[in-house]
């Protein structure tokens, strides 16, 4: 079991004794006749399985989709910005080129989604992976794999408590994804949370992982949040309301 959970600030400040464990590679699980006709079950399954928060060990699951794209995508209401739950998606590009730089030099961050009226994001670095058990294994690079929630809000009262599901896509046929899950209350000094050591940057260069095609690797993050605390909270039907009063006001009025 790694200690490797916490927030991107904590990834970037860690010395190599906070993370002296090795990175697990992740234990995968049955899943029978997936399909994406099935995924609105299969996003109910990961729901529950993401609250569990006294099943340690199920951080590191793997789930098989045999090397496709994942059967999530589209299953939420994308033009809804107070939907419950969303699905973020990054390409990383150039990935031996990233998997070289220092975590302050090369973080990506992908374009946001909203999900309870607050703006969402992957947040990605690369990192040292260096730690005691160096007979075991050789010092080498890893990577740092966050999901960020309001990262760029001033204000500091502001909270939101979310389950959220990482995953590094498999782009090999036979190959299961990388998933692993965080359950976290996001606020100012801990607007990010995930993995500093997600999984070793040395797995995701090998071809034979199947994680990697043209240099490039596919995360995906699905976000489940409760409504956040301290922030104006407007949902989409008092909006729609408020705009048919008005317009019923101005057309009583011509």
């Amino acid at each position: 079991m790694t200690n490797d959970l916490g927030s991107g600030q904590r990834g970037r400040e860690m010395k190599n004794s906070d993370t002296d464990d090795d990175v697990d590679n992740g234990v995968p699980f049955a899943e029978e006749h997936e399909n994406k006709e099935n995924a609105r079950g299969r996003v109910n399954f990961l729901k529950a399985s993401a609250q569990h928060n006294n099943q340690e060990d199920a951080m590191d699951t793997a789930y098989v989709n045999e090397g496709r794209s994942s059967p999530l995508s589209g299953d939420c209401e994308e033009d809804d910005p107070y939907k419950p739950e969303g699905i973020l998606r990054m390409d990383i590009d150039h990935f031996s080129d990233f998997a070289r730089g220092s975590s302050e030099t090369h973080q990506k961050l992908s374009e946001p989604i909203f999900v309870r009226g607050l703006p969402w994001r992957i947040l990605a670095m690369p990192r040292e992976q260096n730690r005691f058990q160096s007979e075991r294994r050789s010092a080498g690079r890893a990577f740092g794999f966050f999901l960020q929630c309001n990262g760029e809000a001033e204000a500091i009262s502001w909270s939101c408590t979310a389950s959220a599901i990482l995953t590094v896509l498999s782009q090999k046929s036979g190959v299961e994804n990388h998933v692993r899950r965080i359950n976290h209350t996001f606020y100012q000094k801990e607007n990010d949370w995930g993995y500093s050591q997600f999984l070793p940057c040395e797995t995701l260069l090998n071809p034979e992982s199947g994680y990697i095609k043209d240099d490039t690797i596919k995360l995906e993050v699905l976000v489940m949040a409760d409504a956040p605390h301290g922030v104006q909270f407007v949902s989409t039907f008092l909006i729609t309301f408020v705009y048919f009063l008005l317009l019923c006001k101005v057309l009583y009025i011509v």
